[in-house]
């Protein structure tokens, strides 16, 4: 028992010190799985006599410590993208522009929806147009007159539904992201050291000659 217990906390350093190289320098580092694999082998082997099964044991907590590792340091990184991205739609949602462009793409999905087209701007992203020249002059007008056509308890009441979609878009954003992102940390150089970590773990965890 107190190998597992100097293992799991050998793989927990090991996982933390992964994550914050990661999110720190924005790459990750390949052969610290190796090193997860041997510490935890050897805190393993520290508290125990070494047989096959404490070996088994270090291989499974070496494992779990550099999946996690990988998923905190794919945490970090997103949450460190996201802050920036909450407060620049934070800023932008102070503004009544922001509300009327909901009510622009609201009219334009409405004359699509119809078999209508939209004649943007030149060079304009429809998906990312937020901003009174970045739309067609006779939408942004209709959207505009609604929006000072509705009283002020119909604006609040807008700007809250808006608020709710918001935080629905970027919850499905960021989970897409981080399913994503996770899969994609995993490389073949990342498939080397992972088998060298295990094998290391088991052969110092059993102390197998």
């Amino acid at each position: 028992m107190k190998g597992i217990i100097a293992g799991v906390i050998a793989g927990f350093a090991g996982a933390v010190v992964w994550a914050l190289i990661a999110a720190f320098t924005g790459f990750e580092i390949g052969w610290l799985a190796w090193g997860i694999g041997a510490a935890v082998g050897g805190a393993v082997a520290w508290g125990s006599e070494g047989t096959p099964a404490m070996g088994v044991a270090a291989v499974i907590i070496s494992v779990l410590a550099i999946v996690a590792g990988k998923y905190i340091s794919v945490e970090m990184m997103l949450a460190k993208e996201m802050d920036g991205a909450n407060e620049q739609i934070a800023a932008q949602m102070e503004t009544e522009e922001y509300y009327i462009s909901w009510l622009a793409d609201i009219g334009i999905s409405s004359i699509e929806e119809a078999g209508g087209t939209v004649d943007w701007p030149e060079g304009v992203v429809p998906e990312e147009a937020t901003m009174k020249e970045e739309y067609p002059p006779e939408i942004w007008s209709k959207a505009e007159e609604l929006w000072t056509n509705m009283t002020p308890e119909e604006q609040d009441e807008f700007k809250e539904q808006v608020g709710q979609q918001v935080d629905e878009n970027i919850a499905a954003f960021t989970a897409g992201v981080r399913k994503d992102g996770f899969l994609a940390s995993f490389s073949l150089f990342d498939g080397i050291f992972f088998f060298l970590a295990i094998g290391t773990a088991y052969k110092i965890g059993s102390k197998a000659d």
